[in-house]
């Protein structure tokens, strides 16, 4: 189970040292931006992007979320509301939201939860490209699809990453679904370049199927070592879980390994019962596989006998500027305070009042 207040952030892929500090909410800018509404089945994105950006990727969204429940084997358990979305037009309207300038998206629960991510950079599937910043939003998706799905087996922290980064993979092209694709992907693992850049360091699996969470807290005064061991975390849980789901033997070996992990068996006992090899075999085994001349990607017909995708409708309109502050209060107030600090939001509580004398007066 998650906790109350969980926060997932990605990086833009690649190494970035995470050495800046968070910005300022930025109300005055975030006002004078024009913003839509598009609402789907199970989304709701609210954009200061153009419609078609907005429109292409709540219809990827609702793809997505079927393809990973018709994949996976699982049923959705129902939610409480439709997932809001902030999309973001740019790198300097998300920072506007207060965010750190390095950041691409980030996934938050708190008394509710929210997608806040960067519409630059994304395109429609039907496109067949694979690019970041749909691949940032697919992953922050991940997160709340596997939380609120029916799985019965444990999902630890690395096994978490590292299903969100596979399954942003996702592309539809020439009428396939491709799951796998080393396009976006494969920038990840510039991290693990050695200091030489003579070859790759080692997956160390011992260690990534231990650290847990709370191990690898992400924070914005982060030096460069410590903003690599982040990006290198990423990188080798893509790694573990692109190799486990290259073939149908692996894929089974790892559901019954996570399964083992649910009942309470220790990582060493589990990983020894199932894979029947040491952990130094398993992670030459996993880089001669990511690093060698072939990675697999799975394919999967999109139509009859097939992934059926279910029709999807939309509405879309224009909001208020009253009511998209509204929005973008609430959702910006769920942040953790390593992102909008106290100071942050007095600043952002009297920058609202000079526009709205009443705002708050009005919730009370």
């Amino acid at each position: 189970m998650w906790s109350l207040l969980r926060v997932c952030a990605v990086l833009a892929l690649g190494f970035i040292a995470l050495n800046g500090y968070a910005a300022d909410v930025a109300i005055k800018k975030l006002y004078k931006s024009k913003w839509l509404q598009l609402e789907t089945e199970n989304f709701i994105v609210l954009t200061d992007a153009k419609e078609k950006q907005a429109k292409d990727m709540a219809l990827e969204l609702e793809h997505f979320r079927h393809f990973t429940a018709f994949l996976l084997g699982y049923e959705q358990h129902p939610l409480n509301q439709k997932v809001p979305v902030i999309l973001a037009k740019n790198r300097s309207s998300f920072k506007s939201m207060g965010f750190f300038d390095n950041l691409a998206g980030i996934f938050v629960q708190n008394h509710g939860y929210v997608i806040f991510a960067r519409a630059d950079g994304f395109k429609s599937s039907a496109q067949g490209k694979g690019n970041w910043g749909r691949a940032v939003v697919l992953h922050e998706l991940m997160h709340l699809l596997v939380n609120n799905s029916s799985l019965e087996f444990a999902r630890p922290f690395w096994y978490n990453e590292g299903i969100a980064e596979y399954f942003g993979t996702y592309l539809e092209k020439d009428g396939h679904v491709i799951l796998g694709d080393m396009s976006v992907l494969g920038d990840r693992f510039y991290t693990m370049l050695t200091r030489n850049g003579g070859g790759f360091e080692g997956i160390d699996s011992e260690s990534l199927l231990k650290t847990r969470q709370a191990d690898l807290e992400f924070h914005e005064k982060m030096n460069n070592q410590q903003s690599r061991e982040y990006s290198k975390f990423y990188a080798r849980s893509a790694a573990v879980v692109h190799y486990l789901n290259s073939d149908p033997a692996r894929r089974q070996q790892l559901y019954r390994y996570l399964a083992l992990i649910d009942k309470g068996h220790s990582v060493d006992d589990s990983f020894a019962y199932i894979f029947e090899m040491s952990y130094a075999e398993f992670d030459k085994n996993v880089a001669d596989y990511i690093f060698g001349k072939y990675v697999l990607a799975r394919t999967f017909p999109i139509g009859p006998g097939g992934i059926e995708f279910p029709e999807t409708s939309y509405t879309v309109r224009k909001v208020p500027q009253r009511e998209s502050m509204e929005t973008l209060f609430g959702k910006i107030m769920m942040l953790p305070r390593n992102i909008v600090s106290d100071e942050d939001r007095e600043n952002m509580y009297q920058d609202l009042e000079k526009i709205y004398p009443d705002f708050f007066a009005q919730k009370e």
